[in-house]
């Protein structure tokens, strides 16, 4: 009776487990792979670790990741010498050879560089204002940080 009045009711009951099908074993989440790689390298390449945690997984395919290395020539260059590690690790986890793509994203050290140039050239036009130099010498102060408008 409760199934009649629930399909009545336009709900709809779960199927008896015998029709079910049965469960299939899902692929590995890459990043979540990824993730267990860093833990490894943590765990036996200390160094290594603290390069790949500035990295992304970018793609991944069946025998191919695509790994972008946040930072500089000397963070790429630094994994680089681990590749061999990487894939054996790659080997273990993933249960096949996967080969690694090292793409280089330049981290931003140039815009923090542009960013306190500019902050620079700000305080030094406020130091040249005559109201800002009024008020050092009224009230003998200094000027500690400039704000961008």
């Amino acid at each position: 009776r409760n199934d009649e009045a629930s399909a009545q009711k336009g709900g709809i009951d779960a199927p008896p487990p015998s029709s079910m099908a049965p469960a299939v074993e899902p692929l590995p989440d890459v990043n979540e792979m990824w993730g267990r790689m860093v833990a490894v390298a943590e765990e036996k390449k200390p160094p290594l670790a603290g390069f790949l945690k500035k990295c992304r997984l970018m793609d991944a395919g069946e025998d191919r990741m695509v790994i972008q290395v946040c930072g500089n020539a000397f963070t790429l260059k630094s994994i680089q010498k681990h590749l061999p590690f990487i894939q054996k690790v790659g080997r273990q986890l993933f249960g096949r050879s996967v080969d690694f793509d090292l793409t280089l994203t330049e981290d931003d050290t140039a815009v923090r560089q542009k960013e306190r140039e500019r902050t620079e050239a700000l305080k030094k036009e406020a130091l040249r204002h005559p109201l800002v130099m009024e008020a050092m010498e009224l009230f003998n102060g200094k000027v500690i940080d400039v704000k961008a408008p």
